[in-house]
């Protein structure tokens, strides 16, 4: 409450994503840290642009990808507080297979091989690059046979490929994308609601009940109950005579009055309309 505001529901509620329960308002730090992330996804994959190139020569060299010490430059300290909203969701799609390393690199999974258990032939050396497993344009079943078991096979064989002439690009794992979903990523920050709400926004009426059904499942109509726990009135009980309480549950399913007038509205709508 600020002077002669009162405050319903708290900003936090608010600036969330419809699925979890709020209204899909920009919380701006989040916002931020989001549209960040995709100066992360160019240096993780080492786009080719100056920017990049830049911050490749003067931090690319570290043990971890995103890692900054005192003294660095706050647009790479931006950069790693974003950074982990894009590790481990990204792979390789294959091509020509001379860029994607066959251990180190994420190109069957967003995980690379090397994190993966033993599915793989640990007796055989692993080729460098996934190009040794193409034969004309297309996988070489018998190498890729001598390497991994059968299950692992069919799924290498099954990943969309792009013709050799063309160079590996990088994806998003859940759409195969070269794009940055960026409001995926920043519902992703949010848990979904214990209920669904999404029925709500989908009816065909006005904005304004919506927002009123929104309200009430926020609990934030302003009954005697809710200022009460707010310490603005001295009295709780319903005003039309109820001994009970005025609650939500109270004016909706129990208050006398207001089951008159929903009786008397539903008695003067016309015979049409039920």
């Amino acid at each position: 409450m600020t002077r002669n505001n009162l405050h319903y529901v708290n900003w936090n509620s608010i600036a969330k994503p419809k699925a979890s329960g709020g209204l899909d308002i920009h919380r701006f730090s989040i916002w931020r840290r989001v549209l960040i992330a995709k100066l992360a996804a160019h240096f993780y994959t080492k786009h080719h642009s100056l920017c990049v190139s830049f911050f490749q020569a003067k931090y690319g060299n570290r043990q971890q990808v995103f890692l900054f010490k005192r003294g660095d430059s706050y647009v790479w300290q931006l950069i790693c507080h974003s950074g982990d909203l894009i590790i481990d969701k990204m792979k390789w799609k294959i091509c020509s297979g001379l860029s994607c390393s066959v251990l180190h690199d994420p190109w069957i999974t967003n995980i690379p091989l090397i994190r993966w258990p033993t599915f793989i032939n640990v007796m055989i050396e692993l080729p460098l690059h996934v190009s040794t497993f193409l034969l004309d344009d297309h996988w070489d079943v018998c190498k890729l046979s001598c390497f991994f078991g059968e299950a692992l096979v069919q799924r290498i064989i099954s990943l969309p490929r792009l013709p050799c002439s063309a160079p590996d690009i990088w994806t998003w794992q859940s759409t195969d994308s070269s794009r940055i979903p960026t409001s995926m990523l920043y519902k992703d920050l949010f848990p979904a609601a214990s209920s669904s709400l999404t029925w709500m926004w989908k009816l065909k009426c006005q904005l304004r009940f919506q927002t009123f059904l929104w309200r009430l499942y926020q609990n934030s109509l302003p009954t005697f109950t809710w200022l009460a726990s707010r310490r603005l009135p001295d009295k709780i009980n319903c005003p039309w005579g109820c001994a009970d309480p005025e609650d939500l549950n109270h004016i909706f399913c129990k208050c006398l009055f207001v089951k008159d007038v929903f009786t008397y509205l539903y008695a003067s709508l016309p015979a049409s309309s039920m």
